[in-house]
């Protein structure tokens, strides 16, 4: 596992917390919750890949018109992933967790029936909490599939119960955890509890993120780039710069190039949708 694997867990989370909150506490459509799902992502993920493709033709990439592209530039690139079959396509790569947040889009209407009761809730909670220290041990994968799953049950779980964590307590924890961490692994060489105290850590963290308030400049920048999450995420294993000696300007040149590209693509790709819309309510 990565230094960085945990961090899909955090997606996973806000990605429950917010699906929870915008379709949780209202009436359920079926027809529109896929509606909206499909013409978002629908639209999003073919003009990505148009641009991924129009990038693979000029770097004139091998094996772009294969079978893998067909499942890649669909989102389903983690099934590569999970059954550890080597990709040989250029498109997907690195998007397992892209794979994950379409299968959570597709049995939320699932997940919102289980959490209609908040003693079921708290029950699917702790059964999925179970099952997923179970397969960390059982199915071992190089990816922390597993507690990035159980991020989405916990968004869920949360935005349902409006469970929060005063930031003394997250706080807490967090200090203790990291300290046993550090103590067992660095002094006593004892690395078999990492996966849970990684699993808390992420959890924690959460809740302390969640009682902070960025200032209104910061708040501004990011909200300005929040909207294409899903164009940086995909694009961005595509767009390092590796031109220079210098590190810091390779690291730079590939921030700027990343989120120019992404926030370009999402404009453009707003301008089609509401062209569209334009069209089919005229």
């Amino acid at each position: 596992m990565g230094s960085n694997d945990h961090c899909p867990l955090y997606f996973g989370f806000s990605s429950g917390f917010f699906t929870y909150g915008k379709y949780g506490r209202r009436p359920f459509n079926l027809r529109e919750y896929w509606q909206q799902k499909l013409f978002r992502l629908g639209f999003t993920l073919l003009l990505i890949n148009t641009f991924l493709l129009i990038l693979f033709l000029i770097q004139d990439r091998a094996n772009i018109w294969s079978w893998h592209t067909l499942i890649n530039v669909f989102g389903f690139s983690g099934y590569f992933t999970f059954f550890q079959i080597p990709n040989k396509s250029p498109f997907g790569r690195g998007l397992w967790f892209l794979t994950l947040l379409l299968i959570f889009y597709l049995v939320f209407p699932i997940l919102k029936y289980l959490n209609q009761r908040r003693y079921l809730s708290y029950l699917w909670a702790v059964l999925s909490a179970f099952l997923t220290c179970y397969l960390q041990e059982k199915v071992v994968l190089e990816i922390m599939l597993w507690p990035t799953a159980l991020g989405f049950v916990g968004g869920i779980f949360s935005g349902r119960n409006g469970i929060k964590l005063p930031i003394s307590i997250s706080t807490a924890i967090v200090v203790a955890v990291l300290s046993l961490f550090l103590f067992l692994n660095y002094y006593l060489g004892i690395k078999t509890f990492n996966f849970y105290f990684i699993l808390t850590l992420s959890l924690a963290s959460v809740y302390w993120l969640m009682n902070i308030r960025l200032p209104t400049a910061i708040l501004r920048y990011f909200s300005f780039f929040s909207i294409c999450v899903l164009e940086i995420y995909i694009i961005h294993s595509y767009l390092i710069v590796k031109g220079n000696n210098s590190q810091v300007i390779n690291f730079t040149a590939s921030v700027v190039l990343i989120l120019f590209t992404a926030k370009l693509l999402q404009i453009i790709a707003s301008l089609l949708k509401n062209r569209l819309l334009s069209v089919s309510s005229g």
